[in-house]
């Protein structure tokens, strides 16, 4: 089986054949050999409330909020991820607003 494959694939790239889905008997080759793959690492999970009373409450900039939710929850956290999560959560709870 893996020799007709690489035959397919090879003659494929030389354009000598139309490029097909691999099909092999039972199975579909693509679903059986290349399995899916997820990218990038998971979402670290991030208090929304304490974000917001940092940047709003305290008036902190990205740097100092990234600094003090450190500092309080002993997780780190980029500044790029303090400001990402924050616009993220502020339009979900705009779209919710608007929603009802």
């Amino acid at each position: 089986m893996g020799a007709h494959i690489m035959k397919i694939v090879y003659q494929q790239r030389r354009g000598s054949e139309k490029p097909h889905n691999l099909y092999d008997g039972d199975h579909e080759i693509n679903d059986v050999c290349m399995p899916a793959i997820q990218q990038g690492r998971p979402r670290k999970k991030v208090d929304y409330g304490l974000l917001l009373a940092l940047r709003i409450d305290e008036n902190l900039g990205w740097s100092r909020v990234a600094m003090e939710y450190t500092r309080r929850t002993g997780e780190y956290i980029s500044k790029q991820t303090c400001k990402r999560r924050y616009y993220e959560e502020k339009s979900r709870d705009d779209q919710s607003r608007s929603a009802t």
